[in-house]
């Protein structure tokens, strides 16, 4: 009978260890928000944009271990991380429904800016054609190369962007 004992400890002992593994790396809660370390920026690609508007489609892929959220549309910057990127006023063209993302998955946004039919901004504003955009996660910004042919030009420190949708 003691034989037995001693060897079921030592399996008692492992399954207990196996156990709380997992209860460290879920998140019973629900999975916490995205941040820049989850997050791999995928290339901006040009998209057809609404009459008036400029428009790029940005896609980002959750390389963490485990799922992360993102919710509504993104805050938008132009510019590098460093010193400080130009933050741009956001409009959501939806409601901010919550993407939980799981490893290797991606959400897409579209960013519009205005623009005028002649390719000018309104109120004489100098248009400006970043080559990286900075968009939220929701707190961090990651940075989104421009992909080749991409024309996206912000006017005015102003766009809409579509809320965070799972691909």
């Amino acid at each position: 009978m003691r034989t037995r004992s001693i060897l079921v400890l030592p399996l008692a002992g492992l399954v207990l260890t196996a156990c709380g593994g997992v209860t460290v790396t879920t998140h019973p809660q629900g999975a916490p928000a995205c941040t820049a370390g989850d997050i791999k920026a995928l290339p901006a690609i040009p998209t057809p944009p609404p009459l008036g508007t400029v428009a790029v489609r940005v896609s980002v892929a959750n390389m963490g271990d485990y799922p992360c959220t993102i919710t509504g549309a993104p805050h938008v910057a132009i510019g590098g991380l460093s010193p400080q990127p130009r933050n741009l006023v956001v409009t959501p063209s939806g409601p901010a429904d919550q993407v939980v993302l799981a490893p290797g998955d991606q959400a897409v946004t579209t960013i519009a800016s205005p623009m005028g039919t002649d390719f000018t901004c309104a109120a004489g504003t100098a248009p400006t054609r970043p080559p990286v955009l900075l968009v939220g996660v929701p707190q961090d910004l990651v940075a989104m190369k421009m992909a080749d042919g991409t024309n996206f030009t912000e006017c005015g420190d102003a766009v809409t962007v579509s809320p965070w949708q799972a691909l």
